[in-house]
């Protein structure tokens, strides 16, 4: 018997919208990067719309911070919630939708990255994934005290993220932590999460 194939729709949660001028639209809330309220009615429209999952993207910094070029006040993108806790107050307004955040593997330690992680999967009732990104520019690592960039090639720690496991529960994978060049040292738990 043939499978039928069926496409997976996402919807990612911008601040106001996706246009540069979507702040100037009548109905924009200016607070929107920074209103909960936002994300929560966002992600319950596409629930609505049978959307597979939302998704937040997320930066680690106001890149470019030093360019004076850049008109700021018009950059509606600029602040915006934390992804996992914005997805965790998403978790209980909704009942169907993945729930994906950008999370990067660079400056975030491995243990509490997987217990936010998992607390969101707990949350949400196994409704969270991951969009696994490496922190590449300047600005970010200024928010770390750092005068440049790790290497992306070489993440502080490398462990292969977090995956899915029998039974419902949440596994380390990788074992190996290097030091990088700048002396930052990530260490990979010993020890079970204290979450199923």
């Amino acid at each position: 018997m043939a499978q039928t194939r069926q496409m997976r729709l996402g919807f990612s949660i911008g601040n106001i919208g996706y246009h540069y001028a979507a702040w100037r639209l009548p109905e924009a809330s200016p607070d929107g990067g920074l209103s909960g309220r936002h994300y929560i009615d966002s992600a319950q429209v596409a629930e609505q719309g049978k959307f597979d999952f939302v998704f937040i993207a997320d930066v680690m910094s106001i890149r470019n911070f030093d360019d004076r070029r850049i008109a700021r006040e018009r950059e509606h993108a600029l602040l915006k919630l934390e992804p996992t806790l914005a997805l965790a107050a998403i978790a209980a307004t909704t009942e169907r939708i993945g729930l994906i955040p950008s999370v990067s593997t660079t400056y975030n330690p491995p243990y509490a990255f997987a217990r936010r992680m998992a607390s969101l999967d707990h949350i949400s009732g196994g409704r969270a994934g991951w969009n696994m990104v490496t922190s590449f520019s300047l600005d970010e690592a200024r928010n770390f005290s750092l005068d440049e960039p790790l290497d992306t090639a070489t993440p502080a720690c490398t462990r292969g993220g977090i995956c899915r496991g029998g039974e419902g529960t949440l596994e380390f994978l990788g074992r190996r932590c290097v030091r990088p060049r700048q002396g930052i040292r990530h260490l990979l738990p010993s020890r079970p999460l204290p979450l199923p």
